[in-house]
């Protein structure tokens, strides 16, 4: 009996100890060894499971090499992503069953190279302007440069390789041209090529430059004109692109101010210093650059840079108001003939643009200009008399400089009886704001051609005045005065297609 229970205690302990019966832990190795999803820096290592098996443990080195990586315990998962490696390396992945208690089976390996380089994922393409496109790139493994392959439709094909960077600008690309763009880190084989997208670039912008006559910053809303004055056509302008708060002419006279904004020289450079004289046909003008550039050129309106029917303007078209508006209408050099219309010079301006915007194809540069706020002032006649009834705020400098100043530094005026050009003051200056509420319903107009005819968003407006006035201030009238309310101008840009 002693004996028997020596054997049974025996048995018992080995029942106990030995792995295969106690836990029923099948140590065969996995098998179907496979890599999937092979990067420059990564690859998933997968395997079928042996029967029972209740971890694994994985491991890799470079082929070649002796040592083996520390054991990766995954558990019961048959596949891992390994991640780190390097390009273009071979290496060994393994992998050994392993029971609770460590026991493992023997390691099974397979080898795996990864690629040369990582190939992108995506691609995002941006056209910043009219030739400048911008591109992102998204790849799971780093990379050491970029390659862009930008084909224009009909064109020949251009390579261009930057450094690695978190984006990358193409430039001179041809405005109004679509371009298939590829990218690849590593541009060969083919395959490894992404199709980005296909990038529409919009054509050169047309430009429109709107100038006003004789009008002070502050007459418009959005730069603190009286509450009363709504002018939201033209604050869309400032509102939608950029208002310049502090903007200055060169010379505060009508056509000094327009040579500089036609040339970018001072009036010391143009030699055009008072209203009496052109500008000499040797000076390089805004339109000649841009007619040079592609660009269909006409001016409408008041130019007071030419002032003879032989001065023939840098334009393709032009309606150029001569003179100043009869009561019954406005003489016009209409392409090198005189010609007279019997309508509204405002409404002939607005109506000619519209015509203009609606037949010519981009790209076109537009030079409007309206004589609005220039004496003598006539608001169109359904804002005639809109502000009767409004008090028309004096500025505060109004009151300033009545005694002890040189004549030349006031006018002597009175808020009663100031009077410019035989009419009041007050007059005067209610009549220069019914006139920009007329303006700006005929800016409305602008902007429904160019809407209706999808040219809004690629179009540049520029709106600003040739001077200011002094209207008063400083008991001053005119604006050939080195005082704020002459020399400031207002100027505000629309912001077409991300320039």
């Amino acid at each position: 009996m002693h004996y028997y229970h020596y054997f049974l205690v025996v048995m018992l302990v080995a029942f106990r100890t030995s792995p295969a019966m106690a836990q029923n832990c099948n140590l065969l190795p996995p098998s179907n060894l496979s890599a999937t999803g092979i990067t420059a820096c990564s690859a998933t290592f997968n395997w079928t499971s042996g029967t029972t098996v209740l971890k694994y443990t994985v491991y890799y080195r470079v082929s070649g090499t002796g040592q083996w990586s520390t054991g990766l315990n995954v558990g019961s998962a048959t596949s891992y992503e390994f991640t780190g490696l390097l390009p273009n390396t071979k290496y060994e992945f393994a992998v050994a069953s392993k029971c609770s208690d460590g026991t493992k089976s023997k390691k099974v390996k397979i080898s795996v190279t990864t690629l040369k380089c990582t190939l992108p994922e995506a691609a995002e393409l941006v056209a910043i302007n009219s030739n400048t496109a911008k591109i992102t790139v998204d790849a799971i493994c780093p990379f050491d440069s970029l390659t862009v392959k930008y084909l224009p439709v009909g064109g020949i094909p251009k390579t261009r390789t930057f450094a690695a960077a978190s984006s990358y600008i193409l430039d001179e690309l041809e405005p109004g041209a679509a371009y298939i763009v590829r990218v690849s880190t590593c541009p060969k084989p083919i395959s490894n090529w992404l199709v980005a997208d296909t990038l529409f670039l919009p054509g050169k912008p047309n430009i429109i430059l709107i100038l006003l006559d004789d009008s002070r910053y502050d007459y418009f809303s959005c730069n603190g004109a009286p509450s009363f004055v709504q002018t939201p056509n033209i604050d869309r302008i400032a509102n939608e692109g950029v208002n310049f708060q502090r903007a200055y002419v060169a010379t505060s006279l009508c056509a000094p101010s327009r040579a500089t904004i036609a040339t970018g020289l001072f009036t010391l450079k143009t030699g055009v210093k008072d209203n009496k004289g052109g500008l000499d046909p040797s000076f390089v003008t805004i339109p000649e650059v841009l007619g040079a550039n592609g660009y269909y050129t006409a001016l409408v309106g008041k130019d007071h840079r030419t002032f003879f029917i032989d001065d023939i303007p840098e334009f393709e078209y032009f309606l150029e108001s001569v003179g100043f508006e009869e009561s019954d209408g406005t003489m016009y050099n209409y392409n090198g003939t005189l010609a007279y219309i019997d309508k509204k010079a405002e409404l002939t301006f607005t109506d000619t643009a519209v015509a203009i915007i609606e037949r010519v194809n981009e790209p076109l540069f537009l030079w409007l200009s309206y004589r609005v706020s220039h004496i003598p002032i006539e608001p169109l006649p359904e804002f005639n008399g809109d502000y009767d009834g409004f008090q028309i705020p004096w500025k505060p400098d109004t009151a300033k400089y009545t005694v002890n100043f040189p004549s030349y530094l006031y006018g002597g005026l009175t808020q009663e009886v100031g009077v410019l050009h035989g009419y009041t003051l007050d007059t005067t200056y209610r009549s220069a704001l019914e006139s920009i509420a007329g303006l700006d319903s005929l800016i409305g107009e602008i902007f429904n051609v160019l809407e209706s005819t999808d040219k809004l968003e690629n179009t540049l407006i520029f709106f600003m005045s040739d001077n200011g006035y002094m209207m008063g201030s400083h008991w001053l009238e005119g604006k050939t005065h080195a005082y704020e309310p002459s020399i400031r101008c207002l100027l505000y840009t629309s912001d077409a297609a991300d320039e």
